[in-house]
């Protein structure tokens, strides 16, 4: 046999193949595009407007923290006015205190923080956020006055770890 016709018996084959349901030879298909649209994420932010400002209900307004000599039983309180943006469709967030504001000095030095927005304090130590809002922090640091001899005398406090986290919270149906 010559390979002429060697390849039209192949050729012959496999069109008998395709066409006897070895396969298909073509099939119809259409498309079209979807009308779906588009979605935009939303947006959470928290921002400070400006520095905060330092106080101590012995002696008041305080300038410069890092020169200021605190005392047993004294309490300075730090006040941040805070922007939190919480954008999105039934999303929701609360705002804390985060972190070791005193950086492990432990019981020695007591912390509260409340949160006010739109004039109304929080009760408890977070608050919930929707939408924007303007919010003050004030976190109050209170040194324990019970200390014996030179307990605590020229201890270094670092307030370096005062941060306030916006985190979002479960969705609610």
């Amino acid at each position: 046999m010559n390979k002429m016709t060697k390849g039209a018996i192949a050729t012959g084959i496999g069109v008998a193949l395709l066409l006897g349901g070895g396969g298909t030879l073509a099939v119809w298909s259409d498309s079209v595009k979807s009308g779906a649209g588009t979605i935009t994420a939303g947006n959470l932010d928290l921002e400070s407007k400006l520095d905060g400002m330092w106080e101590s209900d012995v002696t008041g307004p305080v300038g410069d923290i890092n020169e200021y000599l605190v005392v047993p039983g004294e309490t300075l309180t730090y006040t941040e006015n805070l922007t939190a943006v919480v954008d999105g469709n039934g999303i929701e967030a609360e705002l804390s205190m985060a972190g070791d504001p005193v950086n492990g000095f432990g019981d020695s030095v007591l912390t509260k923080t409340t949160f006010t927005k739109d004039g109304v304090k929080s009760d408890s130590e977070t608050l919930s956020i929707k939408g924007k809002a303007d919010v003050t922090a004030v976190t109050e640091f209170t040194f324990k006055a019970e200390t014996s001899g030179r307990q605590s005398v020229m201890k270094k406090y670092s307030f370096g770890q005062v941060t306030y986290k916006l985190q979002q919270t479960a969705p609610t149906a």
